[in-house]
C-alpha cells in the first residue's frame, strides 16, 4: 500500500478530562454568578434604600437553588447537571431580582 493514501485518525475521549473541564467551567461561572449576585446587591441597594431588603432579597436568591436541587434530586429523582444548568443561575437571579421590585412597587 501506498503511504500517502492511508490517513491515520485518532479518536481519543477521557471523562477525566472531560470533568476536569466541566468543574473548570463550573467554577468560572460561580465566580460570575456572585459577581453578578453582588451586582443586583448593589442595584437593589441604591433603589430600594433599604440595606435590611437588599440582604433580604439575596439571602432569598441564593436559598432558592439548595431548595430547587432538593426537590429535582429528592422528589423527581433527576441527578443530571449538564453545562445549560449553570445558565439558570443567572436567569434566576434575574428574575428573582425583578420580583422583588415588583413587591416593592405593589406594597407602596
Amino acid at each position: 500500500m501506498n503511504d500517502k493514501n492511508k490517513k491515520f485518525k485518532v479518536n481519543y475521549f477521557n471523562f477525566k478530562i472531560f470533568f476536569d473541564l466541566f468543574l473548570e467551567s463550573l467554577a468560572n461561572d460561580a465566580y460570575y454568578a456572585l459577581l453578578s449576585l453582588a451586582f443586583v446587591f448593589v442595584i437593589m441597594l441604591c433603589s430600594l434604600k433599604s440595606c435590611c431588603l437588599s440582604c433580604c432579597g439575596s439571602i432569598i436568591i441564593v436559598s432558592s437553588f439548595p431548595v430547587t436541587v432538593c426537590i429535582t434530586n429528592g422528589v423527581l429523582g433527576v441527578t443530571y447537571f449538564g453545562f445549560l444548568q449553570t445558565l439558570l443561575i443567572f436567569i434566576v437571579i434575574g428574575i428573582a431580582a425583578d420580583d422583588i421590585f415588583v413587591f416593592l412597587d405593589a406594597w407602596t
